[in-house]
């Protein structure tokens, strides 16, 4: 007792792009996304979901909240 049956999860890929364009010597600007596919590993056993608050295992290599867009800009002070 005491510890809930073993989990396994089946595997799941995850693609992350980004492209940057140096738009002076100084100034970098980068556009990207971690998990374009919006993929996600599939739903815990009900012993681990804490009641359903957390469907998607926490330490998943892949993150629980699906695909991710950023723009990045960043500047060289030296």
């Amino acid at each position: 007792g005491g510890f809930p049956d073993p989990h396994t999860f089946d595997a799941v890929w995850s693609i992350d792009v980004e492209a940057a364009y140096r738009v002076t010597d100084d100034w970098l600007l980068a556009i990207g996304a971690d998990n374009i596919a919006d993929e996600y590993t599939n739903l815990q056993s009900d012993d681990n979901s804490f009641f359903g608050h957390l469907p998607y295992d926490v330490l998943s290599g892949i993150g629980m909240n699906g695909a991710y867009w950023y723009v990045r800009t960043s500047y060289d002070f030296e």
